[in-house]
């Protein structure tokens, strides 16, 4: 269907919403669609038989329900938040941090003074830099902002620009000169420290190794040509290249990916990670058997375990979460 005679179904629609209220009173159609706004007026036209069907149906509702009905022009600029749904449908964009664990933030930090990336669907404060124009929002596309005049900012980037975010002026603390709240009070500008999750690397396909060139076991031509017993192929977990065990004898953690514990790297990569980025970000407790079933009591800030040995503990988590 045309997309005119769907923007006059929309008014029909909306007319038989509102019925209850709407009935026997002097309505104003506002739409930014000038098609409609002539057919409602005109009481028809001539350029479309399909228009000129749906405002049919919606003169007999106006003479069933005893309405005077009227429409005027609006620019689309100024419609945006009904054209929002048509025109993004389902934005995977639109999540946010979890009410309560924002609240946590809040109570240790202070309530930020505006949120970087976000719409007024998912908005944790009042203040919003949207990621495009929005005459609700403070501005657009933070990522391009030269300065922002605030103290207390917050951002929960959707998954595609946490790469983004990272390397983008916004994360740098000159330019956003971070203050803490009153609890607990700060004597200097206070970053908190979001860390953010590299995805690990898909596995690469190869015959030889990607550092030396030795061919692997299965690389039958290569070896005969250079006279060389096949290698075992194995894996860098930080760059996922298909490297031999002597180009991959080192192991590190990279914490960043999930790897608390030491994984095997090639030599390359080992080089580069660095000590920071060695540091642990989980805790580690010995619970002593095999967890099944885990609950989480934050009230009273406990945590219950159960495990295959049929041994139920409590845990008092205060420390950890403090």
């Amino acid at each position: 269907m045309p997309i005119n005679s769907l923007k006059i179904r929309a008014i029909l629609l909306a007319l038989r919403a509102f019925h209850h209220l709407l009935a026997a009173s002097h309505i104003r159609i506002q739409s930014d669609n000038a098609m409609a706004v002539a057919y409602v007026n005109h009481q028809g036209g001539t350029r479309s038989t399909q228009a000129m069907r749906e405002v049919s149906h919606i003169l007999h509702w106006v003479e069933d329900t005893g309405s005077v009905l009227s429409a005027v022009h609006i620019l689309g600029v100024d419609n945006w938040e009904a054209d929002f749904p048509r025109r993004q449908g389902i934005d995977l964009g639109e999540w946010s941090l979890h009410a309560e664990i924002f609240c946590q933030i809040c109570h240790r930090w202070g309530t930020p003074d505006v949120d970087l990336m976000a719409s007024h669907f998912n908005a944790k404060v009042s203040n919003v830099m949207a990621r495009t124009h929005n005459p609700r929002s403070l501005g657009a596309d933070v990522l391009v902002q030269e300065r922002i005049q605030f103290q207390l900012l917050y951002i929960f980037p959707p998954l595609p620009l946490i790469s983004r975010v990272a390397a983008a002026r916004v994360c740098q603390l000159p330019k956003l000169s971070l203050s803490g709240g009153s609890n607990p009070p700060y004597k200097r500008p206070t970053a908190l420290r979001i860390l953010l999750f590299q995805p690990t690397p898909e596995w690469l396909d190869s015959d030889s190794c990607q550092k030396c060139d030795q061919p692997f076991f299965w690389n039958f031509k290569q070896m005969w040509d250079s006279k060389k017993i096949g290698l075992r192929q194995h894996h860098c977990r930080k760059c996922g290249k298909a490297v031999c065990g002597k180009c991959s004898s080192k192991r590190s953690t990279i914490p960043l990916m999930g790897f608390e514990f030491d994984v095997r790297v090639c030599d390359g990569c080992y080089e580069s990670i660095t000590d920071e980025q060695r540091a642990p970000t989980a805790t580690f407790h010995n619970s002593k058997h095999n967890i099944v079933h885990v609950h989480f009591d934050p009230t009273r800030v406990w945590l219950l375990t159960s495990g295959t040995d049929k041994v139920i503990k409590l845990w008092d988590m205060t420390p950890v979460v403090s």
